[in-house]
């Protein structure tokens, strides 16, 4: 193996790795997708039972209303102060459940930047080291084929004093 395909290997494996970083980040978008949608869920359901309850509250009300009105005439404009308490209470509970959704969003907003921020922050962390391994393999590579060379070169020569040494073997033997 040359250097060229160390470096192909490096590159190939650098770039898995990218692919790899790659996936979690689509990953960590998918939970941040659900985490959102189950919040979603969760806000809706809220305000599905709010609503459900300020309708039940509405239904009792009018219904009192509706009999007070019918026994007794006289009591009318007090309960239309009564109703426009009932209103301001409504507005104020839509205006803390909008408050309360808001905060929400917020939170949510902050946790996916945190999120953003701590996995810029590996990637930058890792990069580096990436980076610095390749070259670190690169080099290592380099001194591989040095010793490879420095050893077939010891290689040669001794198998070449060997061949020398058969030689006056033979020239001895060869002699009568």
């Amino acid at each position: 193996m040359d250097n060229d395909d160390v470096k192909r290997l490096i590159l190939e494996l650098s770039a898995e790795m990218r692919e790899g970083f790659a996936t979690v980040e689509q990953r960590l978008g998918a939970r941040i997708d659900g985490v959102e949608q189950s919040l979603g869920a969760r806000i809706d359901g809220v305000e599905q039972s709010l609503g459900a309850r300020i309708d039940g509250v509405e239904q009792s009300l009018g219904a009192r209303i509706d009999g007070v009105e019918h026994s007794l005439g006289k009591r009318i404009d007090s309960l239309d102060g009564r109703m426009d308490s009932l209103d301001a209470r409504m507005d104020h509970l839509g205006d803390q459940l909008s408050w309360r959704m808001d905060s929400i969003d917020g939170k949510f907003q902050e946790l996916n930047a945190k999120m953003d921020r701590q996995y810029q922050g590996l990637r930058d962390e890792f990069n580096p080291k990436f980076d610095l391994l390749a070259e670190g393999l690169l080099h290592l590579n380099d001194k591989i084929g040095r010793e490879t060379a420095d050893i077939r070169h010891r290689m040669d020569g001794g198998f070449a004093e060997t061949h020398n040494l058969i030689r006056l073997v033979y020239k001895d033997l060869a002699k009568p």
